[in-house]
């Protein structure tokens, strides 16, 4: 059984997630903030991590570069309030750089992200990201870091 965490704050995107997903086999366990969630990554093995990027105390990047160290490495679907034009291009770009499967900009249909997770999980195993999985794919210019927090990136 495919074992899903999900990161948000907001209760009530919580709920919808949590029944939509839960009332199609899958396994879920919620966080709404960053200390419960890296508790909870601590204690559980997960296929796929849902974040929102925008939870109080704790960077949704930050959570996500974390992620990508853990061994075996979830998959990552991202989501966000964030829906201005500057901020989609950025969000992306980030998002692809850190390997993040897809990414859903609010509000979004619960239906798309469960037909996702659904296409998707396989087994005990969340598929490889395929290129260009989400969003608009957006070419890299020239090199520049990306800054969060002491922490930087380079991206090109």
């Amino acid at each position: 059984m495919t074992n899903i965490l999900i990161i948000e704050d907001d209760p009530t995107v919580t709920v919808m997630l949590e029944t939509a997903i839960s009332n199609n086999g899958y396994r879920v366990r919620s966080t709404r903030n960053g200390p419960a969630a890296y508790k909870a990554l601590k204690d559980g093995l997960f296929d796929l991590v849902i974040v929102d990027i925008n939870v109080p105390n704790y960077n949704g990047f930050e959570m996500i570069m974390d992620i990508n160290c853990m061994k075996p490495r979830p998959q990552v679907i991202a989501m966000t309030a964030l829906a201005g034009s500057q901020d989609r291009k950025y969000i992306t770009k980030v998002a692809d750089a850190l390997n993040v499967y897809r990414v859903y900009f609010k509000p979004f249909s619960v239906t798309e992200m469960l037909k996702t997770i659904m296409q998707h999980a396989g087994g005990n195993q969340f598929a490889e990201k395929p290129s260009h999985a989400f969003g608009e794919f957006l070419p890299y210019g020239a090199e520049k870091v990306w800054e969060m927090g002491e922490r930087k990136y380079l991206m090109s």
